[in-house]
């Protein structure tokens, strides 16, 4: 196993990584693929329209258990983590053994680095450290109909499950920084009036802590087509950890 003290000074890879699941179920080699189907007890059917690499990444999605932290060990954690940490992608010039990791295509050396898929990266349960109101951790707060909602913002034709495959092709655009600065410089005063009292209250809140005289609702949905605001599940109004960081204030105070 990969010893935890080599990953220290490693730096993530440009905004342009992690690549997709499916990207990377394509580009094992036979022996890789048939153990991963094996593992993850699939067949994949010949009739459908699909591949067999799109037809196992969705299986792969589906199998939440094999994913759950509960069924890793410590060691296989930590490592996890550290590469997560990392934007889920590292330099490694030597190719560690990652057993049931790669095996369960968790992490996978690729190009001579570490790299967690971009779908697996997003539906990992928070690591220590982890910002609360990071990107990743808003989308897996949010209900299905508003994953729709962002994959239909952000011009996904007919989303269809699950959607965590879509997810992941439109991820590395939302956090783009000179996307979020775009949507930013694009606010009109209301809109930037409740994204400054959010920000406020601490980035999250309740619609109900909101002061403000104008339409709510319609500023709130401009900002969510806007993808700097998101109303998860449980009903908190949510601003994302990378946009509060290039937003800033403008003297609003709660």
């Amino acid at each position: 196993m990969l010893h935890l003290f080599s990953l220290a000074s490693r730096k993530p890879r440009s905004v342009n990584a992690p690549p997709t699941l499916v990207t990377l179920l394509s580009q094992l080699d036979r022996a890789r693929l048939a153990k991963t189907t094996k593992l993850y007890r699939f067949t994949p059917d010949p009739k459908k329209r699909i591949g067999k690499e799109d037809q196992l990444a969705r299986h792969i999605v589906d199998s939440t258990g094999l994913r759950a932290r509960a069924t890793l060990t410590e060691e296989e954690l930590a490592i996890l983590d550290a590469v997560a940490r990392r934007g889920g992608v590292v330099a490694e010039a030597a190719a560690p053994n990652l057993g049931n990791l790669e095996a369960r295509v968790l992490l996978v050396t690729h190009e001579g680095e570490l790299v967690i898929p971009r779908a697996i990266l997003l539906d990992l349960e928070p690591w220590p450290g982890e910002a609360t109101r990071s990107f990743r951790q808003v989308l897996r707060s949010l209900s299905k109909a508003k994953v729709r909602q962002l994959l239909l913002r952000s011009k996904v034709a007919t989303p269809s499950p699950p959607l965590l495959l879509h997810l992941e092709t439109i991820y590395l655009e939302l956090i783009d920084p000179e996307r979020i600065k775009a949507a930013l410089a694009q606010l009109s005063p209301d809109e930037r009036g409740v994204l400054d009292f959010v920000l406020a209250l601490g980035g999250e809140a309740r619609v109900s802590e909101i002061a403000f005289e104008g339409n709510l609702a319609a500023t709130m949905t401009q900002l969510e087509h806007r993808r700097l605001l998101f109303l998860t599940e449980d009903g908190a109004v949510v601003v994302p950890h990378e946009v509060e960081e290039l937003a800033g204030l403008s003297g609003i105070e709660a």
